[in-house]
């Protein structure tokens, strides 16, 4: 897996994610490449990975499915304005977050 997924195609170190290897991303993708799905690591194993664990939300991963999306939206002809106002009514519920993208309290 080295020769296939070399060091220079992963994120170097930083000081925010200072334990991602790219060994560690070898080793999940050599996990995710399997193609036995009997082998093949679950997607809660995956979630527990080294790798990805930095990012793991519990909250997000058991968050309630979306709702079915609207594709007539996308078939109506709009003005640009439109558009940003469409697309900050969908935002609006969410409420305003800080700049990590959290969830700002009101």
């Amino acid at each position: 897996f080295e020769r296939l997924f070399p060091d220079v195609l992963f994120p170097t170190d930083s000081s925010e994610h200072n334990r991602l290897k790219a060994s560690q991303a070898r080793d999940l993708l050599s996990k995710m490449l399997v193609i036995d799905p009997e082998k093949r690591i679950s997607v809660d194993d995956a979630l527990m990975h080294p790798y990805i664990n930095v990012w793991f939300d519990e909250a997000e991963v058991h968050a309630p499915a979306p709702g079915p999306y609207d594709h007539s939206v996308d078939e109506r002809e709009h003005t640009v304005d439109q558009w940003k106002e469409l697309i900050y009514q969908e935002y609006f519920p969410f409420g305003p977050t800080t700049g990590d993208g959290v969830r700002a309290q009101s």
